[in-house]
């Protein structure tokens, strides 16, 4: 596949597309068993098939009719593939990128390949026209699924709340096909254009070859392995780290020494795990996952990348939440990292595309009504007390009871709590003393905490949705200097020891993407494994396996 869309790459830059196309129809041909040529397709014959009142079937494919007919009709039913050089040229572009639609995680079984195979070269007219309709329904849908997904944004996530420009296949492919070098430059530039989805896709590629080698065997389960243990499991442990690391010999040894040690650590790192080379319980829970499910993993964050934006941006936000880290991105680059909290299970943080538009010091908390509800309100009932303990007002009696002192709480419904909370400024105040004003309809944004020993757990996930930052003195500091209104880091030192609370807008506001990867690459080209926390890994493949489309 990688060789595939370097060669596409190459032939659109060379400008020799045509060319270089047709001296590999023999190898297109032998990738999917099918002679290029699909003859010539009549206009007559393309009309009278896409006017069919019961739907469009070929060989037992159903088409696309509706789409098919919006195609033709903007070329006046000319045919794409015919009999002359172009058409050919194109055919095999096609067949080609259709054979390698499977090392970006897509189903080649979805492009008619059998059926096209099926047709007979040199047939009679309605063979042409068949064969015309087959390869322009498979590069309409082969366009839009590997250009914006098999499914539509957020198919099963109600919580998904990014929005990509939409894409129009007919528009786009009957644009490319008027000029004959710009179609090899748009089967190229389909795919998403960022380093990390081509740093993806070749990690998928090493995962099928790991499970087309029969992956790996199971590391049984038992007392804890430490460094220096020696036992019989230390063997199988060993021959499963070698199956995916390089620098681990598969030697049969039953002692756990140093290399193996840090073989192991390496392991825990790839997969947010606690690194400290001790095999426990989730360390061999993550050993035994089958490389066949996370070949899997990688299919679904492969059609994650596809339902994004084209571009997130020169400089802009990430935050992962599987992987509870967040990092500042500038020109391609990471240029500061933290580790984050997000949302437990009950409360999962959202996958939203939004913008800090304000950088808030010494923060007031608005408490959501469920906190107030599950978790205040209870308290209420057995300490009246507990608001003014912990500085929170009750906003319609700041005046006269701002502490709700003289409030039944016993008589208040959880039902319908009649109350707004806030939660002064202070060390008890769960946002700390920075809040990113990220303004969403999850109303989730990122913030400082007080409570600090939550970063070092290697999963992450404790709040009620929103996002805690380790490093939020240095997430304001970038965003404020950057800003280019004179903050520096002193600056803002001051102005958090005035205590005083502050909203500092933002002329430029910063993109930010809280997003949910659970495989992806680091820079050294190691693939990332994360808990598939939310189940949305689960869901989304559950949606893919069912067939059909967007």
């Amino acid at each position: 596949m990688i060789r595939t869309a370097g060669r596409i790459a190459a032939w659109a830059r060379a400008g020799g597309v045509v060319i270089a196309a047709i001296g590999l129809l023999g190898i297109a041909s032998a990738a999917i068993g099918v002679e290029p040529d699909p003859g010539a397709a009549s206009r007559g014959d393309l009309r009278r098939l896409l006017a069919s009142p019961d739907g469009l079937r070929i060989a037992g494919s159903a088409l696309d009719a509706r789409v098919l007919g919006r195609f033709y009709r903007a070329r006046d039913f000319a045919p794409v593939w015919g009999t002359g050089a172009g058409g050919r040229a194109r055919a095999a572009l096609l067949l080609e990128a259709l054979a390698g639609a499977e090392g970006h995680g897509l189903d080649p079984a979805r492009y008619h390949l059998q059926a096209i195979r099926a047709r007979p070269s040199g047939g009679s007219p309605r063979d042409a026209t068949e064969v015309e309709l087959l390869l322009t329904d498979a590069l309409l849908r082969y366009a839009t699924e590997i250009r914006a997904g098999r499914r539509i944004p957020g198919y099963t996530e109600p919580d998904w709340a990014i929005v990509t420009p939409r894409f129009d296949p007919v528009a786009t492919l009957t644009q490319a096909l008027r000029e004959p070098a710009s179609f090899a430059t748009v089967l190229a530039s389909l795919p998403p254009p960022a380093s990390d989805y081509r740093a993806l896709v070749a990690g998928l590629g090493r995962y099928r070859a790991l499970a087309a080698q029969g992956g790996w065997s199971a590391v049984p389960s038992g007392t804890f392995l430490k460094p220096g243990d020696e036992e019989g499991r230390v063997t199988a442990l060993r021959a499963r780290l070698a199956a995916e690391d390089e620098l681990v010999s598969r030697r049969a040894d039953v002692r756990y020494d140093d290399p193996l040690a840090e073989a192991v650590r390496r392991f825990q790192a790839r997969h947010g795990l606690a690194v400290d080379g001790i095999v426990g319980p989730a360390t061999v829970q993550a050993l035994n996952v089958p490389v066949t499910d996370r070949v899997q993993q990688i299919v679904v964050n492969l059609e994650r990348w596809r339902w994004l934006p084209r571009e997130l941006g020169r400089h802009h936000i990430v935050v992962n939440a599987p992987d509870a880290r967040l990092h500042i991105v500038a020109d391609g680059r990471p240029v500061l990292t933290s580790r984050v909290v997000v949302g437990d299970l009950r409360h999962p943080t959202p996958v939203v595309q939004a913008w800090v538009d304000a950088v808030v010091l010494h923060p007031r908390w608005n408490v959501p009504t469920s906190i107030a509800v599950e978790d205040i309100l209870p308290r209420l009932r057995e300490n009246r007390r507990y608001l003014a303990e912990n500085d929170i007002v009750v906003l319609e009696r700041r005046e006269s009871d701002p502490f709700g002192l003289a409030i039944d709480w016993a008589a208040i419904p959880a039902e319908r709590f009649p109350f707004r909370l806030q939660q002064q400024p202070g060390p008890g105040n769960p946002l700390g003393r920075i809040k990113l004003d990220i303004p969403n309809r999850f109303d989730v944004y990122l913030h400082d905490t007080p409570t600090r020993a939550l970063f070092a757990r290697p999963v992450r996930t404790a709040s009620h949705g929103c996002i805690r930052v380790e490093r939020a003195d240095d997430l304001a500091v970038h965003v404020l200097e950057d800003e280019g209104q004179g903050w520096t880091r002193q600056r803002l030192a001051d102005a958090l020891d005035a205590g005083e609370t502050q909203r500092i807008p933002l002329t430029r506001p910063l993109p930010v993407y809280i997003l949910y990867w659970t495989a992806f690459v680091e820079p050294d080209g190691s693939v990332q494994f994360r808990e598939d926390v939310y189940g949305r890994d689960r869901r989304l493949a559950a949606a893919l396996a069912g067939g059909g489309a967007r």
